[in-house]
């Protein structure tokens, strides 16, 4: 029986993955930390992913002069043939997308080929009879754990030794108060509980009009403004014009109405001039057009590798898509979530995410319209992901008048409850701010709300009519 020889399927491959980093700068994001040189078979195709991770490592770019000037620094030129074979591999490339499947079909295939190689050197060693059994399966054993840790990028594996001494630092700086500062949001009821964690993946949920990107708008002012620390947002609602207008109006308290439609004075826009003139500096990275998962992935990436940002906002999550998922939009969503999260622990951030709540609310008594977990819209891996879940809930949007909260009765109008969901790190509670919704600003209140146990609405309603937003 004939076996069939897919050797040239898979240099196809080779030339695939190769081809789709020349054709998108983002690509060799998605592989590089698994995808070694010496994972393709094809010598030539090894000599051009070194000539890759060269330029990579300088921040040099990637296309067919800057690779053959590469391969001729190197004398590996005519070795794969020239200026003329580089351009050959982008021919059968249609887009990008598929990089990851087909890196790990070439990782993949060279386990293959070592598990091969491992095992004729066993039955080497198993020919001597003077050997061991048992050494000979350890040794076997060792090599292939190295040969699957070489390509998965693996570190050595936490001990107690090792985390000892980290931990105690860290117990010890706190008891100084030695406690690096954190990511907040400018809240005093919300930072108390210490901000946004590295590596966190954090969802921000509400309905329509309660605040969602004020509140995004709050945090990011604080991280690069007061606390000075760059941040990157993808802001898929609003383009980079409206994020920066959204900006001014609470900077300058100026009616974000008022300068959409350019109703302003000639002193406010001074106030304008001079404050933005002032922020021209300030560390903050927006994109505005991109909403592939893998492709908004790598651009955070290349955001922390070039800025250094500390924090990372997506407005908001309805937005991002990812292929495959045609019609399975939880699926999608699920998805989605879990390279949040991955990307989150990636780059050892905050990553602050909104997130749509069902329309179901809308459903609901008044009573009882404060949100829970099972709002959230196709949730999917959401609840399960996250590290922290928080929701915003303004009753005054509803015409509610009053909020009674541990039976204090609580005026709503100008207010916004902030309630923790879910909260790995501490305790789960809701919070009451301030919110100006001329300004779309959410602001501190002088005095503090009790811990909620459970929330019940007044019957007294308002008019919306009278309502100033």
């Amino acid at each position: 029986m004939l076996e069939y020889d897919d050797s040239k399927e898979h240099l196809e491959l080779e030339s695939a993955v190769l081809g789709a980093i020349i054709l998108e700068s983002w690509a060799f994001d998605l592989v590089n930390g698994d995808l070694k040189w010496y994972c393709f078979e094809d010598e030539k195709n090894q000599l051009i992913y070194k000539a890759i991770l060269s330029l990579k490592e300088r921040k040099d770019g990637v296309d067919y002069l800057t690779i053959s000037k590469e391969l001729k620094s190197s004398g590996h030129y005519e070795t794969v043939g020239g200026m003329a074979h580089v351009m050959t591999l982008t021919d059968k490339v249609a887009s990008a997308s598929n990089i990851e499947t087909h890196a790990r079909l070439i990782i993949q295939r060279h386990l293959e080929r070592k598990v091969k190689e491992i095992c004729q050197y066993g039955l080497i060693k198993l020919s001597d009879r003077g050997l061991d059994v048992f050494d000979i399966f350890e040794e076997l054993k060792s090599k292939l754990d190295n040969s699957i840790n070489d390509v998965s990028g693996n570190k050595a594996f936490d001990t107690i030794d090792t985390l000892a001494q980290p931990f105690i630092d860290d117990i010890n700086n706190k008891k100084e108060g030695i406690v690096p500062p954190a990511i907040t949001y400018g809240l005093i009821e919300i930072d108390k509980y210490g901000g946004a964690n590295n590596s966190d993946l954090i969802y921000i949920g509400a309905r329509p009009g309660m605040g969602k990107t004020a509140f995004v708008i709050k945090a990011l002012r604080t991280c690069v403004i007061d606390l000075k620390k760059p941040a990157g947002i993808f802001s898929l609602e609003m383009n980079s014009l409206q994020l920066l207008r959204r900006i001014a109006s609470a900077e300058c308290q100026i009616n974000g109405e008022d300068l959409r439609t350019g109703k302003v004075t000639h002193q406010q826009i001074n106030d304008i001039y001079k404050r933005v003139n002032e922020l021209r500096k300030v560390p903050l990275y927006i994109d505005d057009k991109t909403t592939d998962i893998d492709m908004l992935i790598s651009k955070a990436k290349k955001m922390k590798r070039d800025h250094k940002i500390e924090e990372l906002i997506i407005d908001y999550l309805g937005f991002i898509t990812a292929k495959g998922f045609t019609n399975n939009k939880n699926g999608e969503i699920t998805h989605i979530s879990r390279k949040l999260k991955g990307l989150a622990k990636d780059l050892d951030i905050p990553v602050i995410c909104l997130a749509q709540l069902s329309r179901g609310i809308e459903e609901r008594k008044i009573e009882d319209r404060f949100p829970r977990l099972s709002d959230l819209r196709d949730s999917g891996s959401i609840e399960q992901d996250a590290d922290q879940v928080m929701f915003l809930f303004r009753p005054d949007y509803y015409g509610v008048d009053k909020f009674f909260l541990n039976g204090r009765e609580i005026p709503t109008r100008g207010k916004c409850f902030i309630s923790y969901a879910k909260n790995r790190h501490g305790v789960v509670e809701t919070k009451l701010v301030g919110f100006r919704g001329e300004f779309t600003e959410f602001y501190n209140l002088p005095e503090s709300l009790p811990t909620q146990t459970e929330a019940q609405f007044d019957s007294k309603i308002i008019d919306n009519d009278s309502l100033p937003f």
